[in-house]
């Protein structure tokens, strides 16, 4: 095969088939050289194709894995494999299904799952993809393209979209079950719980919820509403060792995320807006620090 012909199969960004006649005549015997065999060679074979595609969305999703729930992403995987036929199809053999074009689908699929748990991608994600893969920058492959993809397929019916909000009951949920645990093992503050439990349900019907996966959700809301109404540190300690054997969290990783979500309750309820009451800190913070290690914690 000559260096060109090479290059051209080897082109960045391509996942179909790019071998012309002509780059084939080079390889094959004279005899060979007939337009229905060159035509034959030409079209490589669906199994490769998909396998190729395939391996890409695996790279793809590797880079998200790293910042949301597996599980969540490999549901996006699984759906994506399962759709694929039907999106080679749409396609036709006019048409490669390039990188950029898997890279919208699979990213378009994974925005709206992570919109159903109150979380999304933004084009600092997109860009980030582009880097980490190589892929060609233009209006194949950007935040708008995907949108666009993601319109597509809701319009062909890939996709559907949710008219029922399934991330509040579902994060609900998660404060109940997290609440009753808590009661197991104090269950001198029942009542105390069960207050911090009606105000993680009315924050979560006003969406002012941590914008994070659904359980770490939970354990942020009610580690912050407990902070706010139990001053008893025998109990939050107790409560902190619960969480880190229960959920094997990182302590000081939830902990940080605790102190922004209540600091972002404090300028939200304001007067009292959000009938949380009027916080009084147990300790003051030295130099305006947010250590872990501060009176909120």
């Amino acid at each position: 095969m000559s260096v060109v012909a090479k290059q051209r199969f080897e082109e960045k960004g391509a996942l179909g088939t790019y071998l012309s006649p002509q780059d084939l005549s080079q390889i094959l015997a004279p005899g060979l050289r007939k337009a229905s065999i060159v035509k034959s060679y030409f079209v490589k074979p669906e199994e490769d194709r998909t396998n190729r595609i395939l391996e890409f969305t695996d790279l793809l999703s590797n880079i998200f894995k790293e910042h949301y729930p597996v599980n969540l992403v490999n549901e996006v995987i699984m759906q994506f494999q399962k759709l694929l036929p039907d999106f080679l199809e749409d396609y036709g053999t006019e048409r490669y299904f390039t990188k950029n074009i898997v890279a919208n689908h699979f990213l378009a699929m994974l925005d709206y799952r992570l919109t159903l748990v109150g979380n999304k991608l933004s084009p600092h994600h997109i860009e980030n993809v582009r880097d980490l893969l190589g892929l060609k920058k233009g209006k194949t492959f950007s935040y708008f393209s995907m949108k666009k993809t993601q319109s597509e397929l809701f319009a062909s019916g890939y996709i559907q979209r949710k008219k029922n909000n399934i991330f509040s009951p579902m994060l609900k949920n998660k404060v109940s079950q997290l609440i009753n645990e808590v009661m197991q093992f104090s269950p001198e503050n029942e009542g105390t719980l069960e207050f911090v439990q009606r105000k993680a349900f009315d924050l979560i019907d006003d969406r002012i919820i941590p914008k994070i996966d659904i359980e770490i959700a939970a354990l942020v809301m009610v580690s912050s509403l407990l902070l706010f109404y139990i001053s008893d540190r025998g109990m939050i300690h107790a409560y902190w060792v619960f969480l880190e054997n229960k959920y094997k969290v990182d302590l000081v990783l939830l902990k940080r995320k605790v102190y922004r979500y209540r600091s972002y309750l404090k300028k939200k309820n304001g007067n009292n807006e959000l009938g949380l009451g009027y916080f009084m800190e147990k300790r003051s913070i030295e130099h305006g620090s947010t250590s872990i290690h501060s009176g909120y914690l």
